[in-house]
């Protein structure tokens, strides 16, 4: 499993709060931490991705494509709204609607801005899968859905006693 972790800052101007966030997956890190957002922004987004994560379809991508094809279908269902199937995954059954479901990070705020990850099942193992911004390889690692959902939480948790 890979080592995971989430790194969080407060702020207080005037009477706004406000927080820096990145994670990271093992050497890398997913995020812009020199972001500063609105805490009740970051607070929505992130409830959000605990929601989505919760409910994530446990389909298993399982000898339909490798898992960069996988992720190539996702990204660009994601960004346009168009879920183009190839012939590997035209019994996956999902359509653009409901791709967010498979999206790893917060949406709508900055830290994560232009970031990619998406979380799903490939061969009987949950995959978390991401674009490096920079040089847009593509990373991969298995992982313990439970665990990563948990680590949310715990952050969440923290951030309310912390602020």
């Amino acid at each position: 499993m890979p080592t995971f972790s989430i790194d969080l800052e407060y702020s207080k101007i005037s009477s706004r709060k406000f927080v820096k966030c990145c994670f990271h997956v093992d050497n890398f890190t997913i995020g812009d931490f020199d972001q500063l957002m609105l805490l009740g922004s970051y607070e929505l987004a992130m409830n959000d991705l605990i929601k989505r994560l919760e409910n994530a379809p446990n389909y298993d991508f399982r000898d339909t494509s490798d898992i960069f094809s996988v992720f190539e279908v996702l990204s660009t269902a994601f960004r346009t709204g168009e879920f183009k199937l190839d012939e590997s995954l035209q019994q996956a059954n999902f359509s653009a609607m409901n791709t967010d479901a498979f999206f790893a990070l917060p949406l709508a705020i900055e830290a994560f801005d232009g970031e990619e990850a998406f979380i799903f099942m490939h061969n009987c193992n949950w995959v978390f899968v991401w674009k490096e911004w920079k040089n847009k390889v593509i990373n991969h690692r298995k992982i313990d859905k439970n665990i990563y959902v948990e680590k949310l939480k715990l952050a969440m948790k923290n951030q309310s006693s912390s602020s």
